[in-house]
C-alpha cells in the first residue's frame, strides 16, 4: 500500500506548501497540555518550545523582514496582526513579490498563519508599439 498517495507532493519533498504549512501550525499551550497529562510520566522530547510573542512584536518582526527583502519596494506592504495571524495588504507590481512577501512572513516562527490581501497593480497598455506591424 502506498501511503504517500494522499500526501501532497510538496509535503513528500520535505518542504510543505504554504497551505499545509499554515495548517500544521499549532498552539504551544496545547503542546504543553499534551506533554503534562495527569497520571502519565512527563516526557522530555528535547525539542524547543515555540515562543509566543505579542501581536505588536510579531508586526515589528514582519515589517523588519519585509523591509530587508531586496525584491520589495520600501513601505508598500502593510502588516496587521491579530492573535498571531498576520494580514498583509498593499499593492505590488509583480506576482512573485506578493508570493515572496507572504512566504517570508509565514516563515517567522511565531506566526500562526498569513492572510495575503496584497493586490497586483494592473499593467496599463498604451496601445503603441515600437515594432511595426
Amino acid at each position: 500500500m502506498n501511503t504517500n498517495a494522499s500526501i501532497p507532493l510538496a509535503a513528500r519533498s520535505g518542504r510543505p506548501s504554504g497551505a499545509l504549512l499554515n495548517a500544521t501550525r499549532f498552539d504551544p499551550a496545547a503542546q504543553d497540555d499534551v506533554v503534562t497529562v495527569p497520571g502519565l510520566p512527563t516526557i522530555d522530547d528535547g525539542l524547543p518550545r515555540a515562543t509566543v510573542l505579542a501581536d505588536t512584536d510579531i508586526a515589528i518582526l514582519a515589517e523588519d523582514v519585509l523591509r530587508a527583502a531586496t525584491y520589495l519596494p520600501l513601505d508598500v506592504v502593510r502588516v496587521r496582526v491579530d492573535g498571531g495571524w498576520v494580514t498583509l495588504t498593499g499593492e505590488l507590481d509583480w506576482k512573485y513579490q506578493k508570493q515572496a512577501a507572504a512566504r517570508a512572513v509565514a516563515d517567522l516562527r511565531c506566526v500562526m498563519g498569513v492572510t495575503d490581501r496584497i493586490m497586483i497593480r494592473p499593467k496599463v497598455s498604451t496601445g503603441w508599439s515600437a515594432t511595426p506591424g
